[in-house]
């Protein structure tokens, strides 16, 4: 009996050609249908939250102070603001103690936690100042949207009109982060510092002081925000040499 030198092989040539086919079939569709991808969503805004000591070890302190003091000036904000107590120390005893002026910052604190702090956690007491100072906002940069950020901030302005209607609010841009110019989150500040001080109006005066920090280049150095966020002591000096002419002005 003869056979063909390749009869053996026959079977697994074709077995070998169809699945190649099949293979390449199956790559033009997978090319041909198109991916659904679920949709991004941002992180939802936190409306209230229930804060403990062992969240903010500083916040019975302040909730104390407050029922007993009676400041000029309340500063309000995160540890930006807190760090008056730090490295900003030899400035506030020279340039804003003098004046009566109480440091309200809190660590970590993001817009939404400040207006739960002045709206349920009773930051205020019986705390009557003239003036509020309010910078907040650098916590949510990278957690929220644009509009989340506008919108919280909004809702602490409007907690503290209906809080304290008489008194005034200085509301700060915030603040440049990073050390250079091109930092992507430079462009995300100065969109919502673009959109909140639209909010100004005869008791809530809007101030950016973010350019006393940089340099001719839009450049920030380590002698001023030592992490590219927080201020060291003369970064400190610039913000006070920056803010109190309009401070003073409001407190007349």
């Amino acid at each position: 009996m003869n056979l063909h030198k390749h009869s053996l092989l026959d079977p697994l040539l074709i077995i070998f050609v169809v699945s190649a086919e099949n293979l390449v079939l199956a790559l033009i569709l997978m090319r041909s249908i198109p991916v659904q991808l679920p949709p991004v969503q941002s992180p939802p805004i936190i409306k209230y939250v229930a804060y403990t000591e062992k969240d903010s070890s500083r916040f019975p302190s302040l909730i104390q102070a407050s029922a007993t003091i009676k400041p000029t000036i309340v500063f309000l904000g995160d540890s930006i603001t807190q760090g008056w107590e730090t490295f900003g120390k030899q400035t506030w005893d020279t340039a804003l103690a003098p004046l009566n002026a109480a440091d309200f910052g809190i660590n970590n604190e993001q817009a939404a936690q400040l207006q739960w702090h002045l709206e349920k956690g009773k930051l205020l007491g019986s705390m009557d100042p003239k003036l509020f100072v309010m910078l907040i906002g650098t916590n949510d940069l990278m957690l929220r949207s644009d509009d989340d950020i506008v919108e919280q901030i909004g809702a602490v302005i409007a907690q503290l009109r209906q809080k304290r209607p008489q008194a005034k609010v200085l509301l700060l841009g915030i603040f440049p982060r990073g050390g250079k110019a091109y930092d992507p989150v430079r462009s995300k500040i100065t969109a919502i510092n673009n959109r909140i001080k639209t909010m100004a109006d005869k008791n809530i005066t809007y101030l950016d002081v973010g350019s006393a920090f940089l340099d001719a280049n839009g450049n920030v150095g380590p002698d001023i925000l030592f992490d590219g966020l927080h201020l060291t002591g003369l970064g400190y000096q610039l913000w006070a040499n920056a803010m109190l002419p309009t401070i003073k002005s409001l407190i007349r």
